[in-house]
């Protein structure tokens, strides 16, 4: 062995201990900082959890590809968990207000950094031997004293579940197919699904309001108990929608379009049903009077095969057009 590669050998080995060292140094910094340098065990799989303070963070944007993600109220601290990812496939970052999650679908997109955003994590991701198995899940927790403005999230094939959320947030959600589920949750402003391409689609909304509700689907089933709303566009090409409706607004007109079923408290109507519920105009108007006009919604509910079972306190008395 010549003595040129001795010494190779000899400056390998110092910088191997050095680095083995820096590991050890960072792996107890990171201990006693709280930070979380590999995924833990949960009840669901492998993940990594990040509290924040909802009174800092405006929104909360996450594109997944074919996972679940549960944003829940009424916790005991806000935090969010990431659980079965491979942590070369995704980024993550909260700071200035925004908590932002992106998965890449495969090693190719992530090589591409310049054009995702991703970048290097550290060897200790690359060198792993275990594999991340399992649901690909985000929870989201919140306590009952912070909320998040708006949440923009978009699963593919997956599934959205919301839960004892009583915030302003707007709610804007994307997917391919899945299921959309809301139960408990009150909000003063949007809540928009969009599935523009979907074939399997369930929407499930319990005891859910908002001053706005917007749905675009190429297919859904959508079932209702108690929502409430006040204006809305409904464009489900196919499937059905079940809904029973609590105005959100005093006054409002509603016009359906569907070539399925259609039927008003039980009352069956063809292709169409239109209902408004307008303030009365007095027979002798003050002029000098200041008051403005009271708002009137608008609710429109489109299908070219849909089906469509609408019931409600508001109709009663609505009956079906004679033959």
């Amino acid at each position: 062995m010549s003595k040129r590669t001795k010494v190779m050998l000899i400056l390998g080995a110092i910088i191997m201990a050095a680095g083995f060292v820096v590991c050890i140094v960072g792996a107890i910094i990171s201990n006693v900082n709280g930070d979380q340098l590999f995924a833990a065990k949960t009840d669901e799989g492998k993940g990594y959890s990040y509290t924040f303070s909802g009174e800092e963070i405006n929104k909360i944007e996450i594109e997944a590809t074919d996972a679940t993600v549960n944003i829940i109220g009424g916790a005991s601290e806000s935090k969010i968990e990431l659980i079965n990812f491979n942590e070369n496939l995704y980024s993550f970052n909260c700071s200035n207000r925004l908590i932002t999650f992106k998965e890449s679908p495969d090693i190719s997109s992530v090589l591409r950094f310049w054009e995702s955003g991703f970048t290097f994590k550290g060897m200790r991701y690359v060198l792993r031997f275990d594999k991340a198995d399992g649901e690909k899940v985000i929870n989201i927790y919140l306590t009952n004293k912070d909320y998040v403005k708006n949440f923009s999230i978009s699963v593919g094939k997956g599934k959205i579940m919301v839960e004892d959320l009583s915030t302003e947030s707007d709610y804007n959600f994307t997917l391919t197919d899945g299921v959309v589920s809301m139960t408990n949750v009150k909000t003063d402003s949007v809540i928009s699904i969009a599935a523009a391409t979907s074939s399997d689609m369930d929407i499930i909304m319990k005891q859910v309001s908002a001053k706005t509700l917007n749905i675009n689907a190429a297919y859904a089933e959508l079932k209702s108990e108690a929502l409430s709303f006040g204006a809305g566009k409904l464009n489900i090409t196919h499937g059905s929608a079940q809904i029973d409706f609590i105005p959100a607004s005093e006054y409002f007109k509603m016009n359906v379009k569907a070539n399925g079923k259609l039927t008003v408290n039980q009352e069956s109507f063809i292709s169409s049903f239109s209902f408004e519920k307008l303030p009365e105009v007095s027979a002798t108007p003050d002029t000098d009077s200041e008051t403005t006009a009271p708002e009137i919604e608008t609710i429109t509910i489109d299908g070219r095969e849909l089906a469509v079972f609408l019931t409600g306190d508001c109709f009663a008395g609505v009956s079906a057009p004679e033959e």
